[in-house]
């Protein structure tokens, strides 16, 4: 799925592309979506991981995560 951008409730939420992703498993459908809050109250949405706890893991290593610019993780619907 593309890039794109949705406004619901005053929170901006983008769907990060395939274009963007690191990993070659992203590519695949199938998986879950982990979602990403930012301070600033944006939220990126991160579809098909595979080990969804792997990437969660390696979010709260990465350097937005320890300058506190992250401020939830999770894994969308399983709230």
């Amino acid at each position: 799925m593309d890039n794109y951008k949705t406004r619901k409730d005053g929170i901006t939420t983008y769907r990060v592309g395939k274009d963007y992703r690191k990993n070659e498993l992203s590519l695949e459908d199938g998986g879950y979506t982990v979602c990403v809050t930012y301070k600033n109250g944006y939220i990126k949405e991160y579809e098909n991981v595979k080990y969804p706890e792997r990437y969660i893991q390696y979010v709260k290593t990465s350097d937005e995560y320890i300058q506190e610019k992250i401020v939830k993780v999770w894994i969308k619907d399983s709230e």
